[in-house]
């Protein structure tokens, strides 16, 4: 059995893009990342989705995700891409 290492929330920006944000334990260190949809997409070998470590704009911190997480398995639909 896979030990969890993180979790993710889904988010809609203000330009009604539909995103992830969460956390990720990576060798003892916890790392803040947001998750995006690859727009950018043009064939196989790109990736469907971007993951990058989420950093406070103008030095303010981030506000803490104020959803519960429940374990799900999430088809495409039900992701909201």
């Amino acid at each position: 059995m896979s030990k969890e290492i993180g979790a993710l929330w889904m988010n809609t920006s203000k330009a009604g893009k539909k995103y992830f944000a969460g956390n990720i334990e990576v060798n003892g260190t916890e790392l803040k990342i947001v998750c995006f949809k690859n727009e950018y997409k043009q064939n196989e070998k790109y990736p469907d989705f971007k993951i990058y470590e989420s950093k406070p704009l103008n030095g303010a911190p981030k506000p803490e995700p104020k959803s519960t997480f429940t374990e799900e398995k999430l088809g495409e639909e039900e992701m909201g891409f």
